[in-house]
């Protein structure tokens, strides 16, 4: 079963910001997750969030089941910071769906 992909208007942002080589290596990565969500080396962070890992990246996710959805919430480089404000993330992405 495919799952649609939604990317929250932040995550576009950081992706442009990305040098080309690796931005096609995260959107790779992303369009991936609409067959197979659950991928080889993902980690379940809290609820629906989950994170895999694109060489120094990582992709902050939403899996919605109910509505075969998953909503890319973050793409940032490996650093703490990346995992702060999880219950903020897992709020917009459901937002995202709901628009």
């Amino acid at each position: 079963m495919t799952h649609t992909l939604k990317l929250h208007r932040h995550v576009e942002k950081q992706l442009r910001r990305l040098p080309a080589s690796q931005q096609e290596r995260v959107i790779e990565t992303m369009r991936a997750l609409q067959a197979e969500p659950y991928p080889h080396g993902c980690e379940h962070l809290q609820d629906a969030l989950y994170r895999v890992r694109t060489g120094e990246h990582r992709i902050v996710y939403a899996v919605v089941e109910d509505d075969v959805i998953v909503v890319v919430c973050r793409s940032r480089r490996r650093a703490e910071k990346s995992y702060q404000h999880l219950e903020k993330l897992l709020d917009q992405a459901l937002q995202e769906i709901v628009s």
